[in-house]
C-alpha cells in the first residue's frame, strides 16, 4: 500500500507490517464487520471518537486526523469520496527507506502495539 506524507515526515502504511497482515485476515474470517467497520466510511464515528479533524484536504477529499497512543504517532486519513479510511504510524522518527519499509514490515513489537491500537478502535466502533 501507499504511504502518506506529512510535514516532510513519512508514514508507513501499517498494513504493510506482518503481524497486522496476519490480523487483519484474522478479522476478515472471525469478525468481517468489524473489518469493514475499519477500513469503510466511518468518518462520523471517526469525529466521535477523536473530535474534528486536524486536517481538511479539499484537494483530495480527506479528513485527516494526528493520533498519538502508546506514544506512536498515527495518522487517520478518511477518503469521503471513497469511503475508505487508512491509517499511518510514523516509524523510527526517519525518513522512508527501503531498509526501514523492511524492517517495518517484520518489527513484532511496533506490530502488536498496532494491532492493539487498532483492536481499540474496533471496539470504539462498536459502541
Amino acid at each position: 500500500m501507499s504511504s502518506s506524507n506529512n510535514n516532510d515526515v513519512e508514514y508507513f502504511d501499517i498494513i504493510s507490517n506482518n503481524i497486522v497482515k496476519i490480523w487483519f485476515s484474522m478479522l476478515a474470517e472471525k469478525e468481517p464487520l468489524a473489518l469493514i467497520n475499519l477500513i469503510s466510511d466511518n468518518n462520523d464515528k471517526l469525529i466521535e471518537i477523536f473530535g474534528e479533524p486536524n486536517q481538511k484536504d479539499k484537494n483530495s477529499n480527506c479528513n485527516i486526523w494526528n493520533v498519538r497512543n502508546q506514544g506512536i504517532k498515527f495518522i487517520i486519513k478518511h477518503d469521503i469520496k471513497e469511503k475508505t479510511t487508512n491509517y499511518f504510524v510514523m516509524y523510527q522518527n526517519s525518513t522512508k527507506s527501503n531498509k526501514n519499509n523492511e524492517v517495518f514490515q517484520l518489527d513484532d513489537k511496533i506490530g502488536s502495539a498496532l494491532v492493539m491500537f487498532l483492536k481499540e478502535l474496533t471496539y470504539e466502533f462498536s459502541q
